[in-house]
């Protein structure tokens, strides 16, 4: 299996998403994975940086089968919410 990301993916409907692909050594499609928790930060005076500003949220948690286990797909900031 191959793991690719993160790559910068437009739904249907013009949304754009931080996304993740996993795909089978076959090269077949395994699931993607949209970031799920974007990283906005604001240090008053300093600094700010909002993810939100310019990529959408993904709504689902991505787990993919394996023939020796599940595996998770996440995207950095991801790491940090473990439900």
């Amino acid at each position: 299996m191959y793991i690719f990301g993160s790559i910068p993916e437009v739904d249907d409907n013009n949304n754009l998403y931080n996304t993740a692909l996993a795909v089978s050594n076959k090269g077949i499609l395994l699931d993607i994975h949209r970031k799920l928790h974007l990283f906005d930060i604001n240090i008053p005076g300093k600094f700010t940086y909002k993810e939100s500003d310019t990529f959408t949220a993904g709504s689902k948690i991505t787990v993919i089968d394996t023939d020796f286990c599940k595996i998770g797909l996440s995207i950095c900031y991801d790491l940090r919410f473990p439900d």
